[in-house]
Parts: structure tokens; C-alpha cells; sequence
């Protein structure tokens, strides 16, 4: 049942959902009870199903192996092959076409697994079981790819924004104060604050937790305001430069200053 684990899964966890296994356990306590001429006969059956199970296992690594191979193929291909952001239309719509057949060939071969998984029920209570997990792990599939599709959607149309609006065009690559370094640490501060993406499946979007339109709206809010600060404090440096540079008008003797007649009639007396 190991090897169904992954795709039983909730793909929402980090981690696999563990099962815990008794059946060993229930086997060989109930294979104690047994007598020994029943035992013999139990041994011997065993033997033969454990040939025929290694024979049958071989073939089925074997069809494992490649499938695994197709899926790691496909992992690599769909990070590797992505266009840039500044690629034509063409290539993009390439990529999502392939994208779309992709993802095709994977949910044929999950569905082929959950047949295979429901095919080795032992009676009907497991039968029923193992219909019940397929059928959660196709929900939970669903809300999972419907969730990564309605992310970058908003993604997509938070970017348009940006692209649109007069306050943020220094992150728009075709207007004339397009800061291609503000960009790139906007966008990876972004990513790193708000964005979790799937560890297995880092082009996965599982969580967007702020608008990528505000973020960026209020990243370049602050940079201009920065700007202007760091403006003026430049402007006041070379005033000051400049002050230093001249003469001062302080520097010419000032004429004696005349005493008060009061005063001095006031000293005379004394």
C-alpha cells in the first residue's frame, strides 16, 4: 500500500499522510492459532504465491520505472522549457499547449493507479474502502488544481494592473522609467513574503496571502517617497557646500557701536 501513498495523498499537506500497517501484525498472530499440519500446507502456499508474486513484481517495477521516468521528465520539462516573461505570444502559447497535454497524461496515469489500487481489494468491505480513498483523493485533486489555477489567475490580473496604472509604470518594462532593479526585488520580496508554492511542484501556487497589485503599488509609493527624501537631503548638502565656499557676510568688521549718552552721563556721575 506503500507505493499508493503519494497519490492517495492530500497534495495541500507538506508531507505524505502516513498510514500505520497492522496487517502484518493480525497475520502472524492469527497464523500462531493455526496447527501445525495446517501451518505446513499455509507455508507451502505461501512459497508458491511468493514466487509468482516476485515474477509479477518485476514486471511491475519495471512499468513503474518508466512511468517515473515520464513524470520526472515532465517535471524538469515544464521548469526548464518556460518561457521568459518578455518572450513572444507564440512561445507562450506553445508552452501552455504542452502544459495542457502534460497535465492530460498525468491524470490518465493517476486514474490508471487508483484502478490498480482498487483492483487489489481483498473482499468487499476493503473493496468499498479503497473506492471511498479514490474518490477523496479525486476531490481533494480537484480542489487542489482548481485552488493553483484561480492564484495565478489573480496573479495574472494583479500584474495587469501594475502594468496599467500611471503610479507603478517604473515596473512596467515598456514605460521610459521602467527600473528593472526595483522590479526584480519587488517581485522576489513578494514571492518570498506571500507566495507558498508546492515543494514537489515549485510552479504550484497553493497560497497567496496579498494582492500583488497592492504590494507592488506600495513598494513604489515608498521608493518615490525615499527618493525625494534622499533628493533633498542632496540638495541641502550642496547649499550647504556651496555656503561654506563663499565668503560670509558676517566676516566684515562691524563699525563701533555708540555708547548711550544716559549711560555715560550715569558713569560721570560716579
Amino acid at each position: 500500500m506503500d507505493e499508493y501513498d503519494e497519490i492517495l495523498s492530500n497534495p495541500f499537506e507538506d508531507d505524505p499522510v502516513e498510514t500505520t500497517e497492522n496487517t502484518t501484525e493480525e497475520v502472524t498472530n492469527s497464523t500462531e492459532e493455526v496447527t501445525a499440519d495446517v501451518e505446513g500446507t499455509v507455508e507451502e502456499t505461501e512459497a508458491e504465491q511468493t514466487a509468482t508474486e516476485e515474477e509479477s513484481e518485476t514486471e511491475e517495477s519495471t512499468e513503474e520505472s518508466k512511468e517515473t521516468e515520464v513524470e520526472e521528465e515532465s517535471s524538469e520539462s515544464q521548469d526548464d522549457h518556460k518561457p521568459t516573461e518578455d518572450a513572444p505570444n507564440a512561445e507562450w502559447a506553445k508552452w501552455r499547449r504542452e502544459q495542457k497535454e502534460l497535465k492530460a497524461q498525468q491524470d490518465a496515469l493517476r486514474q490508471k493507479q487508483y484502478q490498480e489500487y482498487i483492483g487489489q481489494a481483498d473482499n468487499d468491505d476493503d473493496l468499498r474502502l479503497r473506492q471511498i480513498e479514490v474518490a477523496q483523493a479525486n476531490v481533494n485533486q480537484k480542489q487542489y488544481e482548481d485552488t493553483v489555477a484561480n492564484n495565478e489567475k489573480q496573479i495574472l490580473l494583479d500584474h495587469d494592473r501594475v502594468l496599467s496604472d500611471p503610479d507603478t509604470q517604473m515596473f512596467n518594462p515598456d514605460s521610459k522609467t521602467f527600473n528593472q532593479r526595483q522590479f526584480a526585488r519587488m517581485q522576489a520580496s513578494y514571492e518570498a513574503i506571500h507566495v507558498k508554492t508546492n515543494p514537489n511542484r515549485p510552479t504550484d501556487i497553493m497560497e497567496v496571502n496579498e494582492s500583488f497589485y497592492k504590494f507592488a503599488k506600495d513598494w513604489a509609493k515608498d521608493w518615490q517617497l525615499d527618493a525625494k527624501v534622499t533628493e533633498a537631503k542632496a540638495t541641502k548638502t550642496a547649499v550647504r557646500n556651496i555656503s561654506k565656499s563663499e565668503p560670509s557676510g558676517n566676516s566684515v568688521s562691524k563699525p563701533p557701536k555708540e555708547s548711550d549718552p544716559l549711560e555715560a552721563l550715569w558713569d560721570s556721575d560716579e
